[in-house]
């Protein structure tokens, strides 16, 4: 059994001064720099047994993923791109994440595996659902913003 759920990244890491509680006057770190979003795609296995505990799926608004882009990621982490000004995961990027899923997992029709997910409209595309009906994967989906 697997959940998998995206979220928003910012590229910029923010930054907290702790003082103590008498001072008064606290320095302030601000960076000038606006970071870009990166959607991650976390695909987590609940039962712990040998297929990687976490894999992640990172997309990033470029045109080509280039391997530095990933460097230090989770072993199993996968990187995908989108059109230069979007990190929205679409359809065709969604099929990626089942191709992934069934590589890391290695489901088939005798090893079935669970996927829950999200019902987004780009996870619920005609093409996934037959992939995954095809690899043993069963989808079971819940209305946006309730699969965390």
């Amino acid at each position: 059994m697997y959940n998998i759920d995206e979220t928003g990244v910012s590229t910029i890491v923010q930054l907290y001064i702790v003082d103590e509680i008498e001072t008064k006057q606290v320095g302030q770190a601000v960076s000038g720099e606006r970071g870009t979003m990166v959607t991650e795609c976390m695909v987590i296995n609940s039962f712990g047994n040998t297929v990687p505990l976490v894999f992640i799926v990172f997309i990033f608004p470029r045109t080509r993923l280039q391997d530095s882009l990933i460097f230090g990621a989770p072993t199993g982490s996968l990187g995908l791109v989108n059109i230069p000004q979007s990190t929205w995961i679409t359809g065709p990027l969604f099929l990626k994440v089942l191709e992934h899923v069934k590589k890391h997992t290695i489901s088939s029709k005798e090893g079935r595996i669970i996927l829950l997910m999200n019902n987004h409209e780009s996870n619920c595309t005609l093409d996934s659902i037959l992939y995954a009906r095809e690899n043993g994967i069963t989808l079971v989906t819940f209305p946006p913003r309730w699969s965390h």
